[in-house]
């Protein structure tokens, strides 16, 4: 018998269930958590959790997508910074829009991009397949609290998408500040390995933004067609290839989405 399995040890069922729950507050688009787990969960060399790491833990049942108002004032201070590191720790790199021009062009892109988009039959029925009614009890997709009735134009923010398609199903207000920063996140290279570092960049950061009551408004379908992506990375100047666009602003006010329970996300 191997050292390892001879040193195996039995993790209760309740734990394992903690794990996997934990492991599915990951964001995905439209929350439709695509993800299928094999539930094969092993101890390593035991260590101690430092103190941002229980912050972030304890941040990920109220982390979410915002798509609200977000308070006024900026982040926390050294809390960009320490977002860029967690990206770079994971093989990407957060780059901050300036708030100039290069926001402007960015605006510009989306704006123009956008409502086209949206009118496509393929979105169309995506938006209306995953957006919730207030009393619907899915345990998936953007319920009625998570998007606003509204979705025009706001000073200094990015188009959003409008998952109430005229149905006066939205809850949230809309309007507030603009957020404190824009920023775009990217990886050397656009290949498998590439998308799966933006991934857990992506959730790094956000789960260490919520730690600080700072949320994100994430933007992905500007670059689901590649000639938007390359006019983005070309008119940015961007060093990369931008995997996300995000917003990032203060809100104390917050109501994360539901997720499926664990026996749904893993296969036996």
């Amino acid at each position: 018998m191997s050292e390892e399995a001879a040193q195996a040890v039995a993790i209760p069922a309740d734990q394992v269930d903690f794990l996997i729950a934990t492991a599915a507050r990951a964001p995905s688009v439209h929350n439709t958590q695509p993800w299928r787990l094999l539930a094969r969960v092993g101890l390593g060399t035991a260590a101690p959790m430092t103190a941002k790491e229980r912050q972030m833990l304890e941040a990920l049942p109220h982390r979410h997508t915002h798509r609200g108002p977000f308070d006024p004032g900026p982040l926390p201070a050294g809390l960009l910074a320490g977002l860029q590191h967690d990206a770079f720790a994971e093989g990407a790199t957060l780059a901050p829009v300036d708030p100039g021009i290069a926001y402007q062009r960015l605006a510009d892109i989306v704006g123009a991009a956008g409502p086209r988009q949206d009118l496509e039959p393929a979105a169309w029925s995506e938006m209306l397949q995953w957006s919730r009614a207030a009393a619907d009890s899915a345990r998936d997709g953007v319920p009625a609290h998570a998007f606003p009735a509204s979705s025009g134009p706001q000073r200094g923010r990015l188009p959003q998408r409008d998952f109430d398609m005229g149905r006066d199903l939205g809850m949230l207000p809309a309007g507030g500040p603009p957020p404190a920063v824009t920023a775009v996140l990217l990886t050397s290279a656009d290949g498998r390995a590439d998308w799966l570092r933006a991934g857990q960049a992506l959730h790094r950061l956000l789960a260490h933004s919520a730690s600080r009551w700072v949320f994100a408004s994430l933007y992905t379908q500007p670059l689901e067609a590649a000639a938007i992506r390359a006019l983005i990375k070309d008119r940015l100047a961007l060093p990369g290839a931008p995997q996300m666009l995000m917003q990032l602003g203060l809100a104390r006010t917050t109501r994360s989405t539901a997720r499926r329970p664990p026996a749904e996300v893993t296969d036996p």
